[in-house]
């Protein structure tokens, strides 16, 4: 009885003591206010989810310029669809419309876009000097880039124009994609994205309709004018849509994990997060 008494004794006491411990945390914890807790930072899954989001279009884009190029490399004989094309444009031109085009077509020079769009983006771009340079000397460099993949392509693919007694213009080189196309498309898709980052209102609407017309318009005189066939300028606008898609996605990427002004001016984010 004695030893039990004792052990009873000793568990009250140490629930006692408990009892006042945590009394006096409340008391310390009520003359602290509400103390803020570091607790490490949670992962940003919103922003994981929104680089693949980006990359999504990329691959469907990518995929189907793939099929294409591998259905043109495949086939021995250029496709109906293009045949058929080609004809009905042959037979409606006039000497109008092919003067029209011919001066449009010299318009999708790459020599030419290259150093026309640096300039563009810099005039464009506001700020400091380095930020701007950044970003025109970016676009450049994605220009340069998507044209030598066009040249890899065509060299790969290795097709043949159509017969030269249809050409209305001067081309060189394989058909598949078209080269003028493509630098026109790219190029367009470069300003369109310089303009609708850094311009507003109504002014950004303008520009970029119109920007996105003479892009199109450049690959439709390819094929007006007999150098190429309609699946080349399909294939040139499949392949400008997919790189810069990449390039867009990239840059993107970049500027969430290293957010500096340089990058930021790569994706106007600059001047969307201000006032």
């Amino acid at each position: 009885m004695a030893l039990r008494y004792q052990a009873a004794t000793a568990e009250r006491d140490r629930a006692v003591e408990g009892d006042l411990a945590l009394g006096k945390v409340d008391e310390d914890l009520d003359r602290r206010g509400d103390a803020p807790i570091d607790l490490p930072p949670l992962p940003d899954l919103g922003s994981g989810h929104r680089t693949l989001h980006r990359f999504v279009p990329c691959a469907v884009v990518t995929t189907a310029f793939a099929v294409l190029t591998l259905a043109v490399r495949c086939s021995p004989r250029p496709f109906a669809a293009d045949l058929w094309l080609h004809e009905w444009l042959r037979t409606h031109r006039t000497s109008g419309l092919t003067s029209l085009a011919l001066a449009v077509t010299s318009t999708g020079n790459s020599t030419v876009l290259i150093p026309a769009a640096f300039t563009a983006a810099f005039v464009a771009a506001r700020g400091a000097v380095r930020p701007r340079l950044l970003l025109s000397t970016s676009v450049a460099v994605v220009l340069v880039l998507g044209v030598g993949i066009r040249l890899d392509v065509s060299d790969l693919v290795a097709r043949a124009r159509p017969p030269q007694s249809d050409w209305a213009g001067y081309a060189h080189g394989y058909a598949f994609p078209s080269g003028h196309s493509t630098a026109a498309a790219m190029t367009a898709g470069l300003l369109v994205w310089v303009a609708a980052t850094r311009l507003t209102g109504r002014t950004r609407g303008i520009v970029v309709g119109l920007i996105v017309f003479w892009g199109v318009t450049v690959g439709l005189t390819r094929a007006y004018l007999g150098v190429h066939w309609p699946t080349d300028v399909l294939g040139a606008w499949l392949l400008a849509v997919a790189w810069l898609s990449i390039a867009r996605a990239s840059a993107h990427a970049l500027a969430a994990r290293h957010p500096t002004q340089l990058v930021r001016a790569l994706t106007g984010a600059a001047e969307r997060s201000g006032p």
